[in-house]
């Protein structure tokens, strides 16, 4: 039943002329345009239509693709924040690798793991544009133009990608976006691991980033703007003076403004290693402790993989710092950071039925239903 509801509420969306493909790997589930792979859906699908890759316990597999598409799926975390969603599972895919033919493509509301990366990768792409990745919870690495191949062919790069509004939780330790080529990246309003390796023309602004390793959250940015963000900074015992960062011979003209670089003191007195260039409304090595509305979230413990413990502290330091008095951080801006990675569309909050009805005794069924804009 909640399966029908699912697609029921999906549909109900979509009045334009593409057609509507169906991932489900549910036994039993059969029909036209219902796949039990996102392969196969995409391979039947054509530029402009629509895969919806409904809830399941399983992955539905890798995706090669090479088609302008839309997929979306049905978010994350949905036992951890009220009032969502009453489907509590997820979307599942493996990997996503866009190649040429899939300009354009958007992806919302998946699970996307990387059990199929060679290099611990969830998504990569090569000489692809504008292609839209929102509303994710992202495990592994984003890769552009495949990293490990160094390739100097212009004709190859990724440009114009959006990245916004993502929970990137890394698990390989290697950074969650790895961009050595492409340009004209806008990368917004995700809680997210770390960025290096951005290329020219980019917009870096209003995300929480942790870092790992000895790292600062980002580095070798280059030709970029980067504003509005929290980064955090590894501590350590002494660390003596922190090192300013953006200044690497890989940031070259970036301009970097109102952000604010925080650090954990580990109750005992740790200083940070890094901090932001003076000036330009940038806040240097702020415990981290006032920041969110829990002490000291931590992205890499499975107890605080919650998104909404990354909502600032009524009273923190990161609120009004950003450009025209916006909050730093995935919860400000315009577009702020979406709890559970749920797209716009109706989502059903509960259900009840009595599970049986006849002629005599109809069926009696209450729905609660949230608009999701």
């Amino acid at each position: 039943m909640k399966r029908i509801l699912f697609i029921l509420l999906l549909f109900s969306w979509n009045l334009d002329a593409q057609t509507i493909f169906r991932v489900n790997n549910s036994p039993g589930v059969t029909g036209v345009n219902v796949y039990t792979t996102i392969q196969d859906a995409h391979d039947a699908a054509s530029d402009g239509d629509i895969i919806y890759v409904e809830p399941s316990l399983d992955t539905y597999g890798a995706l090669l693709c090479t088609k302008r598409l839309t997929i979306l799926g049905n978010g994350y975390f949905h036992n951890q924040n009220e009032n969502d969603s009453y489907e509590t599972k997820q979307s599942i895919l493996e990997k996503i690798v866009f190649d040429i033919g899939s300009d354009s493509s958007v992806v919302r509301g998946l699970t996307i793991t990387n059990q199929g990366g060679e290099h611990g990768s969830s998504i990569e792409g090569e000489g692809v544009k504008k292609i839209q990745i929102s509303n994710c919870r992202i495990l592994g690495a984003i890769y552009f133009d495949y990293y490990y191949d160094y390739d100097l062919n212009i004709n190859k790069r990724c440009s114009e990608w959006i990245i916004i509004n993502n929970f990137c939780k890394e698990l390989n330790a290697t950074s969650i976006i790895q961009a050595p080529h492409p340009t004209n990246l806008v990368i917004s309003n995700n809680l997210m691991e770390y960025a290096a390796n951005i290329g020219g023309g980019s917009l870096i602004y209003n995300n929480t980033l942790y870092a790992t390793g000895g790292n600062s959250g980002l580095w070798s940015i280059y030709g970029s703007e980067v504003f509005n963000n929290i980064i955090q900074t590894t501590s350590c015992d002494n660390c003596g003076e922190p090192i300013t960062l953006f200044t690497d011979a890989a940031t070259v003209n970036t301009n970097v403004y109102n952000n604010i670089l925080i650090y954990d003191d580990m109750d005992d007195g740790w200083t940070p290693q890094w901090k932001l260039p003076e000036g330009n409304g940038n806040v240097s090595n702020v415990e981290k402790g006032s920041v969110f509305i829990i002490p000291n979230p931590d992205i890499y413990s499975e107890y605080d993989w919650a998104d909404k413990n990354y909502i600032l502290n009524p009273s923190s330091p990161a609120k009004g710092i950003g450009v025209n008095n916006v909050d730093a951080g995935a919860f400000g801006g315009v577009n702020p950071y979406v709890l559970a990675g749920q797209i716009p569309y109706p989502i059903i909050t509960d259900f009840k039925s009595t599970g049986a009805g006849n002629a005599s005794v109809p069926l009696q069924i209450d729905i609660t239903v949230k608009g999701n804009n």
